[in-house]
């Protein structure tokens, strides 16, 4: 070994040339590799921390414009409504090709009728001026209700409404019919009335102000339609067996025994049922609703639903914090469910009235009475959700004391008492797809020659970050290949003139005594320290450079925080903590190896080339060059 380091030193800037160049070329090695193996770990690890999913809305077919009466105008004002001419079904979105991780779902929302429990509406019912409810009452003068005319409450009818009340004098207005018929004030009629308007007409322009010794109140009411909203499975209304054209009835003796007289009892029900009831959302995951997707719902306490139950229908749920709370109920604690209604247009929209109203629907059914559960249930709560002030994804909400189960736990999904029925809408319609193929999918579904539906992606920034990943696993791709080659010539390079051109020199050697493997001994020896010096060196230090530098490239250039999950964390942390410094010294260690393993290789293959040789021959072959 000694004479072998001497020789070297004879030629010492070859010997410093090949070791700087080889301490570069493991360096590179180890860079890329170790960059490369980063990548392939940050790759895996997102693929579980990122989702991609996509909201579904069906275009309209054309815009309707409808004649409404203004009674401040006195004047036809236009409404504009969407017309579509049919509902695409959710089926249409199951073609070939498309590679669904969840869903497609359109969901629905059933209402569930539990006067037992405390409900969030309760606690701000009949404190807002916009109450809705069915009174009796008696114009003041006769009158004809063309314009807004006063009018005392007889009787309120049904329970939970509590703004309105016997004596009380209201200003009331058949706002939406150009010819109502006249009241008389000598009798009693009925309505289901609601505010008409902050700022209507007054009579003769007279400026109304509350009387609080009365109970008189400035806001202008209305009658309000009671026709049935039933729907058929399809999206086909159910016909009304009643043409009501009239918002205010005469209340004769017999009244309530008529079909007209029973279905007002049943819209009395209403306000007292939405009170002591609560929306039940049926969905195949928790975060294909969007306010779970961009965390403007977070579970607080327990866990999510998980794949296992979703997929079998088992009865659990997840329940809001306020409704447990309001009701001293806890994890693990059953939660009973009676679905008396079904909304197949508006789940996940403000989906219950905070004031005990609830939707443009009714709640009676084809024989005037009000709506029986079709199913009842008990619920474990495995997990309990708060609703952060956050601003939600297209304006989402969750709906008050909303429950989130299995929709395969619903037995009678979409068939019983559908009371609302719609196209598909960004804010009950989604799925779910692999990260990163979003333009595959696109591409595919335009082949189905479906033009009405449009899609909205949501990726918590994952297209961006793969992108970023993708040139980094390329870069890493590069110089790993750069630093294999380059560090597999200059071994080549090298060994040739160590050992190949000093064949004179082992002649000598074995000449003066000495055997085969002490000659192969003196060549190698100072060549293999070089090697392993060199190889060591810059593995080690590509290493430590190439898990600093990803790290960071990762967190500062290719990663997008909104809506993500991970927002509160720190991706350069979660780098490190998933690729530790004891895994990156170790594949700068197998990169030394391994170029310490080829560079012995090379070097005995040529050294017993050498040895092949008789020295008398190696001396005879000079003497004649």
């Amino acid at each position: 070994m000694k004479n072998s380091l001497k020789q070297m030193l004879r030629t010492p800037v070859r010997t410093i040339l090949f070791l700087i160049l080889l301490v570069l070329a493991a360096f590179l090695t180890a860079f890329g590799a170790n960059l490369w193996l980063v990548n392939k770990k940050s790759m895996a690890s997102y693929e579980n921390k990122f989702m991609t999913i996509a909201t579904v809305k069906q275009k309209a077919s054309s815009i309707s414009r409808n004649l409404v009466w203004d009674a401040e105008r006195k004047e036809y004002v236009i409404w504009n409504r969407s017309e579509y001419d049919r509902y695409i079904p959710v089926s249409e979105l199951l073609f070939e090709g498309a590679d669904y991780l969840s869903g497609p779902e359109k969901r629905s929302y059933y209402g569930s009728y539990t006067p037992e429990y405390v409900h969030p509406s309760e606690s701000a019912a009949g404190t807002n001026p916009g109450s809705t409810g069915v009174i009796e009452f008696s114009p003041l003068e006769d009158c004809v209700p063309e314009e807004a005319v006063q009018i005392e409450v007889r009787k309120v009818l049904g329970e939970g409404v509590s703004f309105f009340h016997e004596g009380q004098k209201l200003w009331f207005c058949d706002h939406e019919n150009p010819d109502p018929e006249k009241m008389y004030k000598d009798k009693t009629y009925v309505a289901y009335i609601g505010p008409a308007g902050m700022s209507t007409a007054r009579p003769h322009g007279a400026v109304v102000e509350s009387k609080s010794d009365t109970g008189e109140s400035p806001y202008e009411y209305s009658g309000n339609d009671i026709s049935l909203t039933l729907y058929q499975q399809d999206g086909t209304a159910v016909p009304d067996p009643l043409q009501v054209e009239k918002t205010y009835f005469e209340v004769s003796e017999d009244f309530y025994e008529t079909e007209i007289g029973k279905r007002m009892l049943s819209v009395a029900d209403k306000p007292g049922y939405m009170r002591n009831s609560q929306p039940v959302t049926g969905t195949k995951k928790t975060k294909l609703i969007l306010p779970f997707y961009d965390g403007t719902a977070r579970i607080c306490q327990g866990r999510d639903i998980s794949e296992e139950e979703y997929q079998a229908g088992e009865k659990v749920c997840l329940a809001p914090l306020d409704f447990m709370q309001d009701n001293q109920l806890g994890l693990g604690d059953a939660i009973t469910v009676r679905l008396y209604y079904t909304n197949a247009d508006r789940a996940g929209y403000v989906n219950f009235n905070r004031y005990g109203g609830g939707g443009n629907f009714s709640l009676t059914g084809t024989d005037n009475r009000t709506l029986e559960p079709f199913e009842a249930s008990e619920y474990t709560v495995v997990g309990i959700y708060d609703v952060v002030d956050t601003p939600s994804l297209a304006n989402q909400t969750m709906g008050q004391g909303e429950l989130v189960v299995p929709v395969n736990s619903i037995e009678h999904r979409d068939e019983c008492n559908i009371v609302a029925f719609g196209a598909m809408r960004d804010m009950n319609t989604s799925f779910e797809i692999p990260n990163g193929t979003i333009d595959t999918f696109l591409t595919r579904w335009n082949q189905q020659g479906i033009s009405e539906l449009e899609f909205t992606f949501y990726d918590m920034g994952y297209t961006e970050l793969q992108a970023g990943l993708r040139n980094m696993r390329n870069l890493s791709l590069m110089v790993l290949s750069v630093g294999v080659i380059v560090t597999a010539i200059l071994i080549l390079f090298f060994t040739n003139l160590f050992i190949t051109k000093q064949k004179e020199r082992t002649a000598i050697e074995r000449s003066l005594g000495m055997t085969k493997k002490q000659c192969r001994r003196s060549l190698l020896s100072g060549l293999m320290i070089l090697i392993i010096l060199g190889s060591i060196a810059g593995s080690i230090s590509g290493s430590f450079l190439s898990r600093n530098i990803s790290a960071k490239s990762l967190d500062r250039n290719y990663y997008d925080r909104s809506y993500s999950v991970m927002q509160d964390v720190t991706l350069e942390n979660e780098v490190t903590e998933s690729y530790p410094v004891s895994v990156s010294v170790l594949t700068g260690v197998c990169c030394a190896a391994l170029a310490i393993l080829f560079g012995y290789w090379i070097s005995s293959r040529k050294m017993n080339r050498s040895l092949q040789y008789e020295p008398m021959k190696l001396f005879s072959e000079r003497k004649e060059g």
